[in-house]
Formats: C-alpha cells, structure tokens, sequence
C-alpha cells in the first residue's frame, strides 16, 4: 500500500511488506531497490497506490507498476488513488 496507512487500519488487514508506504519520498536507494523485490515477492490480494505516490513510484521503481499492470486489475480508481486487485 503506498498511501494513507489509515486504508491498511481500516480494512483490517496486516501490512503484506516490511516498508510501509506512507513516506515514499524519504526511502534511500537500497530501500527502493528492497521495496520492489518485495512488493513482488508479496502475496497481498489487493494493493492501493495514492495518485499523489504514482509519479514517484515511477521514477524510483518502475518496476513496481510494471509487476501491478502485469499481476492486478484495476478494481476502482479516482482522484485519490487506485485499488488494484490481484489477477486470478
């Protein structure tokens, strides 16, 4: 989840990576590299990406939305955030 952490509170479920997303902008390089193997390693049903973190997601790890485009369906989208959800 790379976005508001009160979303993860609410659904009640439990964070599915070590990094939390909610300071992207203050990640160092090795903890963008480790965000992307674990986001990919992650078996998390659903994932929210904030519209605010897109762009930075972007340029820090591209592969991240790469592995979201190739794995998740977008289940809602608005000027807030997408939620994806994992592919079957």
């Amino acid at each position: 989840m790379f976005g508001n952490p009160l979303y993860l509170f609410l659904s009640g479920r439990r964070q599915a990576i070590p990094i939390n997303g909610w300071a992207l902008e203050f990640l160092t390089v090795d903890q963008w590299r480790d965000l992307t193997s674990e986001v990919s390693a992650s078996s998390a049903p659903f994932f929210y990406l904030a519209a605010n973190n897109r762009e930075l997601v972007q340029s820090k790890a591209p592969a991240i939305i790469e592995y979201l485009e190739r794995n998740f369906e977008i289940l809602s989208i608005n000027e807030r955030g997408t939620w994806y959800r994992r592919r079957e």
